[in-house]
């Protein structure tokens, strides 16, 4: 699962079931978290059978056609969404603590109204639960896949002189708080830091080319010259137009 993007959350359920009770699903309307706190549900998906309950929790695919038993009276939290990528197969998966799923469901549910920021909250909370959902399942964590994606987008639109952390953000579908939060864990920086460090790196390799300073800060996503020639002095201890002699 290294692409898995989440790029938008359709809903939330806490739903109880008695035992013995099946249904039929055809064509899945959206892919899906099952986090059972209480009892135990079978899933049987393409010959395949899956079990979600206190040891296991269970990802459904979108367009996927199984049924569902609950074998034992039980209580879960469905969450549901859209990514980015097409999957096959459902997955049994890492459980989480009841604690942990309600919280999730109660954060989600208070800030599911459809406002820009509050959608990207939601967002955020399904990352986190699916950051230890696929815990044993990737051996890149969400985590480390959402730095990657960004690294790449920087990488792709450092010469934009309006790109900001938000933008960055909303490219990996989370909020621009939870962004930060997640380079300064994993890289030990902010992302504003790293995208000067790619812009500034670049610089160089253009100023070692005898490129003018005003057509290297262009290059590299700098409207003003001035403080162009101050970053980059600031990074490389020198001014772009001494890189040569450096």
């Amino acid at each position: 699962m290294e692409k898995f993007i989440i790029t938008g959350f359709v809903s939330a359920f806490h739903l109880k079931e008695i035992k013995a009770r099946q249904k039929v699903f055809k064509n899945r309307y959206a892919s899906c978290f099952i986090v059972t706190v209480k009892g135990r549900i079978k899933f049987t998906c393409n010959s395949r059978t899956l079990f979600s309950d206190q040891s296991r929790c269970v990802f459904l695919p979108m367009g996927i056609d199984y049924t569902n038993e609950c074998v034992c009276d039980a209580e879960s939290y469905v969450f549901n969404f859209y990514t980015s990528e097409k999957y096959l197969h459902a997955l049994e998966l890492s459980p989480v603590s009841t604690h942990l799923a309600a919280a999730c469901y109660e954060n989600i549910c208070k800030n599911a109204s459809g406002s820009p920021q509050e959608n990207m909250l939601v967002l955020s909370e399904l990352y986190a639960l699916a950051h230890r959902l696929f815990e044993k399942e990737s051996v890149l964590s969400v985590h480390e896949k959402i730095v990657r994606s960004a690294q790449n987008f920087m990488l792709e639109n450092y010469s934009k002189n309006s790109l900001c952390a938000r933008d960055i953000a909303d490219n990996c579908f989370i909020s621009e708080i939870y962004l930060r939060k997640i380079f300064q864990k994993h890289l030990g920086t902010t992302p504003f830091k790293l995208l000067t460090e790619i812009r500034m790196k670049k610089a160089r390799e253009l100023a070692m080319e005898k490129i003018p300073v005003k057509l290297i800060a262009r290059a590299v996503g700098y409207a003003d010259v001035y403080q162009f020639s101050r970053a980059y002095k600031k990074y490389h201890g020198h001014n772009p137009s001494e890189a040569v002699m450096c």
